[in-house]
């Protein structure tokens, strides 16, 4: 849902973080493949009442890999960004790297 409303307003979102066009573009693509991902992975927990382990391991992965642009990107775009859009990224940051820690913790199939 983030993904499509900053897509759907990405000249809006750019001006007001700061960011160039190209940048909100990218951080709204990644936000919509996770939900997508994500919301296929827990309807189908629904229908079967279970996810495969291997998908919730990619999942936490790709978690943890988003930090990296999203910390990246704030340095990239510090001479124009806003507090508003520095506080976007480190906020993306933080809530995929908890995200993953509960993924892991509380969501991964037993059997490590």
């Amino acid at each position: 849902m983030v993904g499509a409303v900053l897509l759907s307003n990405a000249s809006w979102f750019a001006q007001f973080y700061g960011f160039p066009w190209e940048v909100v573009v990218f951080v709204s693509g990644a936000n919509i493949s996770y939900g997508m991902f994500s919301g296929t992975l827990a309807l189908l927990a629904r229908a079967r009442g279970a996810i495969s382990r291997s998908a919730i391991i990619i999942l936490i992965v790709a978690n943890c890999l988003w930090t990296i642009p999203s910390v990246g990107l704030t340095f990239w775009t510090w001479p124009t960004s806003t507090s508003f859009g520095i506080g976007h990224l480190w906020l993306e940051a933080i809530v995929v790297c908890v995200l993953a820690y509960l993924e892991a913790k509380w969501v991964l199939p037993e059997g490590r």
